[in-house]
């Protein structure tokens, strides 16, 4: 799984950080997912890691599988997303 990322990164040419997109691909890929991007942190591949668009459930498996917590949660916003708003009362 982590030489997925390593190529895409190339691609892009984007190492300084990393984010998981999209949460809907099932627990066991996004365990996995995560898993590779804490190893390319710990070989120094890329400097930060994070997630986009994960609810608090999605959050919560990643705190148990990983040992290192996401430096960001890019969160969509928009008129119609109410996902900020119900992931926002319940972190304050």
């Amino acid at each position: 799984m982590a030489q997925y990322f390593i190529v895409s990164a190339r691609q892009t040419w984007i190492t300084y950080a990393f984010c998981l997109f999209s949460p809907c691909t099932g627990k066991q890929l996004r365990s996995e997912s995560w898993k590779a991007l804490e190893d390319l942190k710990k070989e120094g591949k890329v400097r930060s890691i994070g997630v986009s668009n994960y609810g608090i459930h999605h959050l919560k498996e990643v705190f148990e599988v990983g040992t290192i917590k996401p430096a960001v949660n890019q969160i969509e916003v928009r008129n119609l997303s109410c996902r900020y708003a119900k992931l926002k009362d319940k972190t304050s």
